[in-house]
């Protein structure tokens, strides 16, 4: 009997000694797949860049030192201005991806202050429902903005939508979406009374409030003068209006995040400096809840400036782009095989 005992207590420790070694194991691996994202050309790291999950969700951004959570797996870091990459987690050579800098040749746009600054922009809106795609929109959207009254319009000169013939019908398994608004740069938000709460290096961060919400948003700016690159970020911003509780609450809506993402080539954050813009919302919906995911990108093409004159005879033009392409400079959004990923969906011109 005691022989039976020092027996089973020996198999007790080496069974205990197997699974610290595998926790151990497990541990490396968990940190192994922890990488940093840095600009290629000098090494510096990229803040708040966007590592997406193979079927193009947003896992998460990069922090202000660059630094991603663990990870494994393929997975997708992209950014506005940058080229993308897909790198498998558990083998980022030495714990760094480095992304090169795309370039953005924009004429520089000088103005009296009665004249008026056109800039041209293409946009793409992808909608996804538990990953699948349910409505994609592409087009060309020119925007007219007066610097004397610095008020914005638009003119929309081409569009492709595919939509998924089921979304917005009522029914158990139908598609649906809570918000399928398009990124209007001409209804944009602004911090009020920003307070600055920290700052690491190139990185401030700011706490205020948004233009038409009632809750306390963070703000972060990010200064890239040697690229001539001006982040502004607003994250989880919301819109506590007793309306729009009341539909939440029947909708069983349930927020996760909330980020706008705008890129400028000058620290003024002026139009005339704007490159490009940057809106993704992921939320649950539902009492089966469904993951709605929607990523809205606009990025500059052209910019001039024009009279009063010109800019009202640029916008009587009527006639429509059917055969326009996006530029190459379009940040990514997981998206290996267009046409495939637009299967099943009905295109609407």
């Amino acid at each position: 009997m005691p022989y039976q005992f020092i027996a089973d207590f020996s198999m007790n420790r080496i069974a205990s000694f197997l699974l610290l070694c595998c926790a151990f194991f497990l541990h490396l691996s968990s940190v192994s797949a922890q990488f940093r994202v840095v600009d290629a050309d000098d090494g510096q790291p990229i803040a708040y860049a966007y590592i997406l999950s193979p079927r193009g969700s947003v896992l998460e951004m990069t922090d202000s030192e660059g630094r991603a959570s663990a990870h494994h797996g393929k997975v997708r870091v992209t950014m506005l201005s940058y080229e993308s990459q897909t790198v498998d987690a558990d083998s980022v050579r030495n714990g760094e991806v480095r992304l090169k800098l795309v370039g953005f040749p924009l004429h520089e746009a000088s103005a009296a202050s009665t004249d008026f600054l056109k800039f041209s922009t293409a946009f793409r809106d992808v909608f996804r429902n538990d990953g699948r795609i349910v409505l994609y929109r592409e087009g060309i959207v020119d925007y007219y903005y007066d610097f004397a009254t610095h008020e914005m319009s638009r003119k929309v000169r081409g569009e492709r939508r595919f939509v998924h013939p089921d979304l917005f019908k009522v029914g158990k398994n139908k598609p649906n979406l809570y918000d399928d608004e398009y990124l209007n740069l001409c209804r944009t938000v602004s911090i009020e009374h920003p307070e600055k709460i920290g700052e690491r290096g190139d990185t401030t961060i700011y706490k205020g409030r948004v233009s038409g919400f009632t809750v306390d948003s963070v703000s972060v700016c990010i200064r890239d003068p040697k690229h001539h690159l001006f982040r502004a970020i607003i994250r989880q911003h919301t819109c506590p209006a007793p309306v729009s509780k009341l539909v939440d609450k029947l909708l069983r809506y349930r927020k996760e995040k909330d980020v706008i993402d705008w890129m400028y080539s000058d620290e003024d954050q002026a139009w005339s400096h704007f490159i490009g813009a940057r809106s993704y919302r992921r939320c649950q919906l539902g009492k089966k809840p469904i993951l709605e995911e929607s990523t809205k990108d606009v990025v500059v093409t052209d910019r001039c400036v024009m009279s009063a004159a010109e800019m009202r005879d640029d916008a009587k033009r009527t006639e429509r782009l059917t055969d326009f392409v996006l530029p190459d400079n379009m940040p990514d959004v997981g998206i290996d095989n267009l046409e495939e990923a637009l299967e099943g969906l009905e295109c609407k011109e």
